[in-house]
Order: C-alpha cells, then sequence, then structure tokens
C-alpha cells in the first residue's frame, strides 16, 4: 500500500482483521456500505 499511496501518505495504516457484512445490490453502494462499517469497527 506504501507504494501506491508513496511515503509521504500523512496518516499510518495499520492492517486489521474484521468481518464485514455481505450486503446485497448495487456495487457502489456495496461499497459504501462496507466502508462505513470498516470505519465504525
Amino acid at each position: 500500500v506504501v507504494q501506491i499511496l508513496g511515503d509521504k501518505f500523512p496518516f499510518t495504516l495499520v492492517s486489521k482483521k474484521i468481518d464485514l457484512p455481505e450486503y446485497q445490490g448495487d456495487p457502489d453502494e456495496i461499497s459504501i456500505k462496507k466502508c462505513q462499517e470498516a470505519a465504525r469497527q
């Protein structure tokens, strides 16, 4: 990820294993819901 974002990325990224629900519907809506749930956890 650092290779993609570059070493000047202003945040520290931490890998964390989480379980997300399997949403159904439009791919854009699914992505938004999964990101919201991941941020909540």
